[in-house]
């Protein structure tokens, strides 16, 4: 765990940035998401990844937690992480089922399963003993960053065009 420390570290500290600079950029534009068909239950999606994202960058910098506490609190909040965001999906797609976005909605769903199944996974390697159960949480920060950051841009910018 050690040789993870520095890298969970930089991951927290930029998980919170990214969460407050999701609060900014939503209150800039909150008019025009809340008109748009399934933008506010994107936005809500982008901040549950960053809170995940900041969430489970935590957990292994909690000295001397056991493998099987590590990867049972893993294994939980991903699954509330994926549930969380697959209907958080499939409300944004039925409300932009009234617009032309149908195809945007459907690839923002998918994007954001990838974004949160890696800590499902993460947390069942951890609690099997196996190695590499890290590896698994540090994609899942790594994709929300992704998913949060494109999301962003379009909460931010795209949305005005």
């Amino acid at each position: 765990m050690e040789s993870w420390e520095s890298f969970f570290v930089a991951e927290v500290g930029a998980a919170a940035v990214l969460a407050g600079l999701l609060f900014v950029g939503v209150s800039i534009n909150l008019e025009r998401i809340l008109k748009l068909g399934g933008l506010p239950e994107r936005a809500m999606q982008t901040l549950v990844l960053f809170v995940a994202a900041l969430l489970m960058a935590s957990l292994p910098l909690v000295p001397e937690v056991p493998p099987a506490v590590l990867g049972a609190i893993v294994l939980v909040l991903g699954i509330a992480v994926v549930v969380a965001c697959t209907a958080l999906a499939a409300r944004g797609m039925r409300q932009a089922s009234a617009t032309n976005l149908v195809r945007v909605a459907w690839w923002n769903g998918v994007l954001v399963e990838v974004a949160a199944v890696p800590y499902v996974i993460g947390g069942i390697v951890i609690l099997a003993g196996w190695p590499g159960g890290l590896y698994w949480i540090a994609g899942g920060v790594l994709f929300s960053f992704a998913k949060g950051c494109v999301d962003a841009w379009v909460l931010l910018v795209e949305i005005n065009r």
